[in-house]
């Protein structure tokens, strides 16, 4: 009877281990109706701005068109994983799926994402224009597509840095404003870019900014509309500088787990392909819609919108385009990255940048 009575309790003890180690994702067969939890681990706050408002977006198409089957749990605001913490969470299986700044990674993702803000910044890219020239550059290269199974995962959508500016707590109209300015930069070469100007640069994520210009740490912080209505940038600094040169650049993906991925069964599997596809092929005119509304609060705030010298633009470029694009090029092939020098200068091509 005590046998009996132990190998019951063994049982029932067994059950309840499996249901709460149970994981995210369940192994399904092809034709079952299990369901399928997937944890996206996002820096973005809910509700604001345009990468927030797309993730969500995202997770109720592929829901929608899984007919339930597959659900994404978005963990906002870092509370899953930080903003540099998400491509490490994602290689290891802690979050599912993650929404990237490639631009803090360069040495995981070389070729691309790091690379198109800190030495393509100044190509003058508008919404949308990096789509076609990163999808050929990722057909051509087999050395592009593998840097993402080299992270254990999977590309499903990216998407842009909007046209970058200058948002501060003085006015700045020309490269005399600039000189002695502390700015937040958000990488290397940004940073050397700024510095060429005169300026201070700061290196820090975009969720330690408005702290940063509220202490007087700095005075400035790189930005585009869209950060800046999400982190509220808006609250501390009350000049807008656009500066045309600067452009669009290529920064953001989302990307799964390869394990995960793999364990997916293919009719989920296309889903989640082809409303990313949908996701990158919309995001421009998201950026649009964001961008114009911040230039309405901005101005019911009481901000002021300035347009950078034209000429001043032109003796900055003159100075930094082709030194920062040779300099991490030459770091890539130090690195031994594979075909590095091959690849970036066919991506600046492809993008008809001549630095």
């Amino acid at each position: 009877m005590k046998k009996i009575t132990f190998l019951c309790f063994f049982t029932i003890l067994m059950v309840i281990i499996c249901l709460v180690y149970e994981p995210s994702i369940m192994k399904a067969e092809a034709g079952t109706d299990k369901a399928i939890e997937l944890r996206l681990a996002t820096y973005a706050p809910v509700g604001e701005g345009s990468i927030s408002e797309a993730l969500a977006a995202y997770a109720d198409e592929v829901k929608k068109r899984t007919n339930g089957k597959v659900t994404i749990k978005i963990f906002w605001s870092g509370s899953l994983a930080k903003i540099t913490e998400i491509p490490g969470a994602v290689k290891s299986g802690m979050a599912d799926m993650g929404s990237v700044v490639g631009q803090y990674h360069p040495e995981m993702f070389p070729y691309d994402f790091g690379a198109s803000l800190d030495i393509m910044a100044l190509a003058g890219m508008q919404r949308g224009d990096w789509i076609k020239p990163y999808r050929k550059l990722y057909d051509e290269f087999p050395e592009v597509r593998n840097i993402f199974k080299k992270q254990n995962q999977r590309m499903i959508a990216f998407w842009e840095y909007d046209k970058v500016g200058i948002i501060s707590t003085k006015p700045i109209r020309n490269l005399a404003d600039l000189k002695g300015v502390k700015i937040r930069s958000p990488g290397k070469y940004f940073s050397k870019i700024y510095k060429e100007a005169g300026m201070i640069p700061v290196v820090l994520p975009s969720t330690d900014a408005y702290d940063a210009v509220s202490r007087n740490m700095v005075g400035a912080i790189s930005s585009t509309p869209d950060t800046a209505i999400k982190y509220r940038w808006y609250e501390a600094c009350k000049y807008w500088v656009d500066i045309p040169m600067f452009g669009t650049s290529l920064v953001y993906f989302l990307s799964i787990n390869l394990d995960t991925w793999e364990k997916l069964p293919a009719r989920e599997q296309k889903v989640i392909l082809e409303v990313g596809k949908e996701l990158t092929e919309g995001f421009p005119m998201r950026m649009a819609q964001v961008d114009a509304q911040f230039r309405e609060l901005f101005k019911k705030r009481g901000g002021e919108i300035i347009t950078f010298s034209e000429g001043d633009q032109k003796v900055w470029k003159a100075r930094t385009a082709k030194p920062i694009f040779d300099d991490y090029i030459n770091r890539v092939e130090e690195n031994n990255v594979a075909r590095g020098r091959e690849i970036l200068e066919r991506f600046a091509e492809l993008i008809k940048y001549k630095p």
